[in-house]
């Protein structure tokens, strides 16, 4: 999702009132993100899309709805 200028200034206004939270708010995303990770991902080094479903998957949630869907045994993915 590639945010418009109108977009971010209104997530910006949505924080600065506290309309939104911190952890739902797209522009804060990788505020706590160490600049060595921030490098890679800019280099294309890690894939952030492959790291969203790998997280999705760890939780037990489907990647197209978030429903939950539990975990994988190892016998079901092989």
């Amino acid at each position: 999702m590639k945010l418009t200028t109108e977009e971010i200034n209104y997530y910006k206004a949505a924080a600065t009132l506290g309309l939104i939270p911190d952890e739902e708010n797209p522009i804060f995303i990788f505020n706590q993100t160490n600049k060595d990770l921030l490098i890679d991902i800019i280099n294309g080094r890690i894939d952030c899309v492959e790291m969203v479903k790998m997280q999705m998957k760890n939780r037990g949630l489907d990647q197209k709805t978030g429903k939950w869907i539990g975990w994988k045994t190892e016998e079901e993915s092989c």
